[in-house]
């Protein structure tokens, strides 16, 4: 039986399922209203809101952040640009959400397993679609991509999930973490390396008992 990852894996991960593993949510709420900000700077920070909140919401899922805690996570990156709005430009607004957004995701790891377990073992139960048994591959593979990639360093995760789940060209990779062009190439190989180690180690612990060698 083939893994629900390993099927989709040209090269190393299908980054549809980087892309498309926590759904966005149909209402995003109300945007954070910080009394400094005034006309112009609101008028920005809403573009900014607009335009990068999917990248937020996808960076905060793949760097650890559980479905549950997602939509605070997201609110405490974008608070945080809203409060500094002044220390970038909208060329390098994506660094910086980036950067914020992984620091939050670190907070957020801490808290993990006590919010996996508080929430996640009810997360099929109380999913009413009529394609359960659909939903319920989805959420494995989901599960299995996550422990995958957590298995990972965090520096190396990170430039897989920009490269296979954001498209990003080393260039802008190398620009978003501030690292040099050519560290951004080494880091990305050794991910790439670690990941098919992680997986194919993976692989061998779900190979069916009794199964071809």
């Amino acid at each position: 039986m083939r893994s629900p990852v390993s099927a989709h894996m040209p090269n190393v991960v299908d980054s549809r399922s980087l892309d498309t593993a926590a759904p966005l949510p149909e209402v995003l709420g109300p945007l954070p209203r910080p009394m400094a900000l005034h006309a112009a700077s609101s008028a920005r920070f809403r573009r900014l809101f607009e335009q990068h909140f999917s990248f937020v919401w996808r960076t905060l899922r793949r760097l650890g952040v559980t479905d549950a805690l997602l939509p605070d996570a997201s609110q405490r990156v974008f608070w945080a640009a809203s409060r500094r709005m002044t220390d970038f430009t909208d060329d390098r607004a994506r660094a910086f959400l980036f950067g914020t957004a992984r620091r939050v995701a670190a907070d957020f790891r801490r808290l993990r397993r006590e919010v996996l377990s508080a929430n996640d073992s009810n997360s099929i139960a109380d999913d009413g679609a009529p394609t359960a048994e659909e939903l319920v591959d989805q959420k494995r593979a989901r599960e299995l991509l996550d422990e995958l990639l957590d298995a990972l360093d965090d520096d190396l995760r990170e430039v897989l999930f920009l490269q296979e789940g954001e498209g990003m060209t080393l260039s802008e990779i190398a620009e978003v973490l501030d690292i040099p062009l050519g560290t951004a190439a080494s880091r990305l190989r050794r991910a790439r390396e670690e990941f098919r180690r992680v997986l194919k180690r993976r692989m061998t612990t779900m190979a069916p008992a009794g199964g071809a060698r």
